[in-house]
């Protein structure tokens, strides 16, 4: 079986010191920790990349300051902060290539909603926090699409390798999936 890796990235950084604390010797005021398997003294002393999917809000490239901003980014540093690890790396991706990079460890950790086929290759943490799916429609809801019901028989599109492209393909009555790299590409699609 494959190896099993760590995939949420607010519990792998407080996984890291909670695994050390289980092993002994922890110290919650410094956030210094001894014991367990390594991976937090090799976080702190040589960084930590995640995986980011180009997704505002969550993550994104600031075009201001040509760097990572978003609720995740935000969330993930300021965990990081507290646990000590300065060196904090970002590679950002199509997110349909946050699981394949994490399984050719091309970095440490991702971001993803928790399915049956993503479980059976990675190992998932605590949510970071919880949220739900929308819809958005043309303005004026020219197709009266008022609930998730009232997508049978229309063109529906969402993001490639996200749970809503599980959800949409088991539904056998929409006229055409489309999927998109992006929710820019997926919004302007939808506009126009």
């Amino acid at each position: 079986m494959m190896k099993r890796v760590l995939l949420t990235a607010a519990a792998m950084l407080i996984g890291l010191g909670a695994s050390a604390a289980m092993a002994g010797d922890i110290s919650i005021a410094t956030t210094h920790f001894k014991g367990g398997d390594g991976s937090f003294d090799r976080a702190v002393s040589d960084g930590f990349t995640f995986g980011l999917s180009n997704d505002p809000p969550y993550g994104f490239i600031d075009p201001k300051t040509n760097q990572p901003d978003g609720i995740d980014v935000r969330a993930l540093k300021a965990m990081a902060e507290k646990l000590g690890i300065k060196n904090l790396k970002w590679e950002v991706v199509q997110f349909d290539a946050l699981l394949p990079g994490l399984l050719a460890k091309r970095w440490d950790s991702v971001i993803l909603h928790e399915n049956e086929a993503r479980r059976k290759v990675v190992a998932f943490g605590s949510p970071l926090y919880w949220y739900g799916s929308a819809l958005a429609v043309q303005k004026g809801n020219p197709q009266d699409i008022h609930s998730f019901e009232s997508l049978a028989g229309k063109v529906v599109g969402t993001i490639r390798g996200s749970l809503n492209q599980q959800i949409l393909e088991a539904r056998k009555d929409i006229k055409e999936l489309k999927l998109y790299t992006s929710n820019d590409a997926e919004f302007t699609d939808l506009i126009n």
